[in-house]
């Protein structure tokens, strides 16, 4: 069956009005970061993700079973880190919040699983989104009537980049964390 060759087989999405908070937090945002984890890949919210990601100007880092999710080799990907702002498909642990230290206070957090007893498991979300990753990022980005320039970013991140390279002789991304 054609219909179940690919998880979800049903992709449940949050409100309208859900949808509407998480873009207006998402408008207020300063620096936003997006962190990817495995929700990500099984939903193949890949598409979806590097969309947000360009209109919004929003670098992405991943957990280990969400790297690649953004292409490793886009301008806005951080590669692999711990947690920092928008979440998706992602499970929150000491190791990939640096011992529980990210996010930090008052830093808001829009976070999109698919799994309701994630979502406030280990601290409390500004605005949790059930539903899956894919879906729930097009609805998002149907709705969403803003978009940052990517330019500034992305100089910046490579700028980072460059640094690390010069000071380690390095070739391969390194975890850097936007704060």
């Amino acid at each position: 069956n054609r219909k179940l060759a690919s998880l979800p087989a049903h992709r449940p999405t949050p409100s309208r009005d859900e949808i509407d908070e998480a873009i207006q937090v998402l408008k207020e945002a300063k620096r936003p970061v997006m962190l990817l984890g495995g929700g990500a890949w099984r939903s193949g919210a890949r598409a979806e993700i590097t969309a947000l990601a360009e209109r919004m100007a929003m670098p992405a880092a991943a957990s280990l079973t969400g790297k690649g999710v953004l292409p490793e080799n886009h301008p806005l990907s951080l590669g692999v880190v711990g947690s920092l702002g928008g979440a998706i498909g992602f499970k929150f642990s000491q190791n990939s919040t640096y011992g529980w230290t990210i996010p930090r206070k008052g830093q808001k957090e829009i976070r999109i699983d698919i799994d309701e007893t994630e979502m406030n498991k280990l601290h409390t979300t500004d605005v949790g989104l059930v539903g899956d990753a894919k879906a729930t990022l097009q609805l998002l980005l149907d709705r969403l009537d803003a978009q940052r320039d990517p330019t500034a970013v992305e100089k910046e991140i490579a700028k980072l980049y460059r640094a690390w390279r010069k000071k380690t002789g390095r070739r391969w991304r390194l975890t850097i964390v936007l704060l």
